[in-house]
């Protein structure tokens, strides 16, 4: 194998290697700088060369001189740097070709991706006429992309691991932007979780000199709560049952039946809003700027707005009201409901 010629080179050899020149000879390679030179004495390099031990390749040169008959193939697949192949026009002579100019054996392995990245300069031979008469082959150097060039015939190698790895890498990254944000979601509900230090604060507030006992804790909470929001509430329903008496007496005879037409339309329309059914919705709005227009014979676009918006915020008071009172509490709260209208009456 013609591999064994770099054995002697030291992986920080290696690396530092940027031009490879290939010329006649019968030593070993050498280095000078960063240019390291391989000889061929007469085929002794044959079959398949890599040079993927050299990351840091740019540029490689073949003289004319160079031996080039058994060596079967030039790996340069792995070589991501290397821009440049020059073949040398010394003695006008492509050496990747034989005196019948006919392609020898040896060949470039590269990927789909070099054939735009390297550029190959070579000897070509090109008809010159002569006084318009007389013609001849001349040579001439040409330099053009490895996919373009005529001089080194260029066999395309699959790169399956390549693609493998960066599929790899791809889902790697999307499985540590994830991890990522499974942190950030952790690590606010960390920051919004009580302790067990402010349960025994809140429990000192509402509970004082009780033992901290999460249930009762809750239940005393939503007690607390319920009786604030009681009165809010049934003074919110008092006011909004008002403003439907009030548009009801203000509509001619019939029209009332309109009137709660329209407000049981806009509680199907918000009960539809998360809903995909836009046939449903254009019903439902259609319906709803019907019963608008028959009631504007009495009651302005004003009136029917407030009107519209204050059953909105009755109907989130509702859902506060259920929220507040629990299903699995709702004999409790019940209860407590009952005792407060009790005591209402009593003090009036």
């Amino acid at each position: 194998m013609s591999q064994v010629i770099f054995d002697n080179l030291q992986p920080d050899q290696k690396t530092q290697v940027k031009w490879i020149t290939f010329t006649n000879g019968n030593t070993a390679p050498s280095l000078s700088g960063f240019t390291l030179t391989i000889y061929n004495d007469h085929g002794n390099l044959q079959g398949s060369l890599s040079l993927a031990q050299f990351p840091n390749l740019r540029k490689i040169q073949f003289v004319y001189t160079f031996y080039i008959a058994n060596l079967e193939e030039i790996d340069i697949s792995e070589n991501t740097k290397l821009n440049r192949v020059i073949i040398s026009t010394d003695n006008q002579v492509n050496l990747f070709h034989n005196v019948n100019n006919n392609p020898l054996s040896c060949s470039l392995l590269a990927k789909e991706k070099q054939l735009n990245q390297v550029i190959v300069t070579y000897p070509k031979r090109i008809l010159h006429n002569i006084n318009n008469a007389t013609t001849s082959l001349r040579w001439t150097e040409t330099s053009e992309l490895l996919k373009k060039q005529t001089a080194i015939p260029v066999f395309l190698i699959e790169d399956q691991k390549a693609e493998q790895q960066e599929a790899e890498i791809k889902a790697l990254k999307q499985q540590i932007q994830e991890k990522d944000q499974q942190i950030t979601n952790l690590t606010k509900q960390t920051e919004q979780t009580p302790t067990f230090k402010q349960f025994q604060e809140l429990n000192e507030i509402a509970l004082p000199s009780s033992e901290l006992d999460f249930d009762i804790l809750k239940k005393e909470i939503k007690r607390l709560r319920l009786k604030d929001f009681i009165p809010y509430y049934e003074k919110q329903k008092d006011d909004f049952q008002s403003l439907v008496d009030d548009a009801k007496n203000n509509t001619k005879e019939g029209l009332g039946t309109i009137l709660d037409l329209l407000l049981q339309t806009q509680i199907q329309i918000i009960e539809n809003a998360k809903t995909e059914d836009s046939f449903t919705k254009g019903q439902l709005q259609g319906q709803l700027n019907t019963c608008q227009a028959l009631l504007q014979t009495n009651l302005s676009k004003e009136e029917l707005k407030e009107l519209l918006n204050k059953q909105n915020e009755q109907l989130k008071l509702e859902q506060q009201w259920a929220s507040l009172q629990g299903n699995d509490e709702k004999t409790y709260f019940d209860e407590e409901y009952s005792l407060i209208k009790k005591m209402e009456k009593k003090q009036t």
